[in-house]
């Protein structure tokens, strides 16, 4: 289990573990209702800070499953979806940003597709829905081939086709013809002559980085020595 060192109260430090840090911010922040308005003042940036809570969401469910609970992801739905707190959520998103709103469906559906979120019938349909009436809308698609046939099946399991029509092939273009023969002289052309590398030239920041994360994963995983 990760542990946060919560440092925001100078006077009153607290050791938490990750899954109650997890529980408070989402009850006070993300799913509070001066929060999303405040998020909705801001149009089309706001969009894109609502994508980001529930991208790092999906982040800590991968890295850390036991961080996250359903209730928590089916909360994401009430609130942003549903429009539990009724202030035009679903409208906001289409007015400004509807991709945003079609990725943060498609998050909540690749939880439920790998078995993180155990969500029930009637949401899944729903998001299915959702995430297919948005792409025919707006034209919008998924590099995630998984989860198109995911998306394609179960909307067949509903009784339902889907809306967005797959891109239809495009034809190969033409051939260029090799030009007319010339009896001009031949232009001879240099390229750059292949030099040896010093290894030393070599950005190492990618590596270095991959380094730290994996520290990080190791340090947290459960049974690390503290």
């Amino acid at each position: 289990m990760t542990r946060i060192a919560n440092l925001r109260d100078p006077d009153n430090p607290r050791n938490e573990s990750t899954a109650q840090f997890m529980a408070k911010e989402l009850r006070g922040r993300y799913f509070h209702p001066q929060w999303v308005a405040a998020m909705q003042e801001e149009g089309y940036s706001g969009t894109l800070g609502v994508l980001d809570v529930v991208n790092n969401f999906w982040g800590w469910q991968v890295v850390d499953p036991t961080t996250v609970r359903d209730d928590q992801w089916q909360a994401f739905v009430d609130v942003y979806v549903n429009d539990k707190l009724e202030l035009g959520v679903p409208e906001w998103f289409e007015e400004h940003n509807p991709h945003a709103l079609a990725q943060i469906a498609e998050r909540m559906l690749e939880a439920v597709r790998k078995e993180y979120w155990q969500a029930d019938e009637a949401t899944v349909k729903q998001l299915v829905q959702l995430y297919d009436e948005l792409a025919a809308r707006y034209q919008v698609t998924s590099a995630n081939e998984k989860f198109n046939e995911y998306l394609k099946t179960t909307l067949q399991g509903y009784g339902l086709s889907q809306s967005a029509p797959a891109a239809a092939a495009q034809p190969p273009a033409p051939m260029a013809q090799p030009p007319a023969p010339s009896n001009a002289p031949a232009e001879t052309v240099q390229g750059q002559r292949p030099e040896k590398m010093d290894g030393r030239q070599i950005d190492d920041t990618p590596l270095r980085w991959l380094l730290w994360v994996t520290l990080l994963l190791i340090v947290s995983a459960p049974g690390f020595p503290p």
